[in-house]
């Protein structure tokens, strides 16, 4: 009898996850998060299933919830789907210095939006700068990305003013006829200062 009430809560909550709707996705998240440890096991199961959109709300809400370890992450972050990596990487930044390597793996991600999520895990996960810092600055040439790397590196304060070349050449100070993300520098070097003295040489020839 165990077993099959347990087979009906997957089913359950597999079918409301992989339900077109978004709204219906999301709110079922919010559901499955409020109650906690209840379905943790089901989840963990629906990592494994057909369905990205599935696995993508089972990880997010197992993300939330804290329940999943840097192994079980990594695997994740392999997933084919990129809703799947997209979610993985929200959610390493709770895992602290040891999740860090692999955040900055996933900057180099094929799909644009799931390296932005991994610039954002960074902006809120401080705990290894020497590893994060290089991964973003590589990140600021990256089409998409580049000026989620930028607000990522001036989260990093003055720790982040051997970025400071590299968001100038990416997003070159004055003036400039294309719209977006051109006060990337501006807002940066708010919050990282200004370049060091020994970065001069380099500068001219941006």
């Amino acid at each position: 009898a165990t077993g099959a009430r347990d087979r009906s809560t997957i089913s359950a909550i597999q079918e409301k996850l992989e339900d077109r709707r978004h709204w219906i996705r999301a709110d079922t998240v919010e559901a499955l998060v409020a109650a906690g440890d209840r379905f943790v096991e089901p989840l963990g199961r629906l990592l494994d299933a057909s369905s990205p959109r599935t696995r993508a709300g089972a990880t997010t809400a197992l993300g939330r919830l804290g329940r999943l370890g840097l192994n079980e992450f990594a695997r994740l972050g392999e997933d084919p789907d990129p809703r799947v990596r997209g979610a993985a990487a929200r959610y390493l930044s709770g895992l602290g210095k040891p999740a860090v390597p692999l955040i900055v793996s996933l900057l180099s991600d094929p799909e644009p939006a799931v390296a932005v999520e991994a610039t954002r895990a960074l902006r809120s996960n401080h705990e290894d700068p020497d590893v994060a810092i290089p991964g973003l600055i590589q990140a600021l040439s990256r089409v998409g990305v580049g000026w989620s790397a930028a607000g990522a590196l001036a989260s990093y304060g003055v720790e982040a003013r051997r970025a400071v070349p590299w968001i100038i050449q990416a997003y070159p100070l004055g003036p400039t006829e294309r719209f977006g993300w051109d006060d990337a520098t501006e807002e940066a070097l708010k919050h990282i200062g200004p370049p060091r003295e020994d970065d001069g040489p380099f500068l001219e020839a941006c």
